[in-house]
């Protein structure tokens, strides 16, 4: 005699929403449904990929190397914002935070 398949209970629906705190999705939540099929930003970008092919993109990108090299400030720009990660921004060590700080690390501001 066979074994019935048992139906899973379907998981119950998270909440919507995010942590007013730290801005996280809370446990159980999907992320949404994504960009929706028949968006304009969706359109666009299908379009896109159905006319830039792969050889196309290293055709551009050698040009961009090449004007880059050749000291376009532009390329080097488009070249470095697009393909090395952005630094993170510098923290200021002054005030409440150096006083903090003062019995983790020595910090030496040469005053």
């Amino acid at each position: 005699m066979a074994k019935a398949k048992r139906k899973r209970k379907p998981k119950p629906k998270a909440k919507r929403g995010r942590d007013k705190v730290t801005g996280r999705f809370l446990t159980g939540n999907d992320g949404g449904p994504g960009t929706p099929k028949g968006s304009k930003r969706q359109l666009i970008s299908n379009a896109f990929y159905a006319a830039v092919k792969p050889a196309d993109m290293t055709a551009i990108v050698t040009v961009l190397v090449s004007k880059a090299k050749a000291g376009d400030p532009d390329a080097v720009r488009a070249l470095l914002e697009r393909f090395i990660p952005k630094m993170p921004q510098g923290i200021d060590l002054t005030g409440e935070v150096a006083h903090r700080l003062e019995g983790v690390v020595h910090l030496d501001f040469g005053d």
